[in-house]
């Protein structure tokens, strides 16, 4: 099983997700720490679009990268290489929408 240990202790299964392991406070850590375009840009650009946008629909914003925090980003041109990625980031997504 392909796991990862998060941010607030979980033992976090990747291959498939549980929604009741899914903790925003992991996702706004990690999304934190991140940066866009796999750091290509001039000053550090947080993949986390929360703070970017009007404050009512933060939680939107954090939610729209939220299998990046768990998955990491990868750049779109690399990640249609990878059929099994998207495999997970799929799935991802379908426990994310549980929220």
């Amino acid at each position: 099983m392909a796991w990862i240990q998060t941010f607030t202790g979980k033992k976090f299964p990747l291959d498939n997700p549980n929604p009741t392991l899914i903790d925003i406070e992991d996702i706004a850590h990690a999304l934190s720490l991140l940066c866009r375009f796999n750091g290509h840009c001039t000053r550090f650009y947080s993949v986390r679009v929360a703070r970017e946008i009007y404050p009512a629909l933060a939680m939107v914003g954090l939610l729209n990268d939220a299998a990046e925090a768990y998955l990491g980003d990868m750049p779109l041109p690399f990640k249609a290489h990878l059929p099994r990625f998207n495999e997970f980031e799929w799935k991802m997504g379908q426990a994310m929408r549980t929220l």
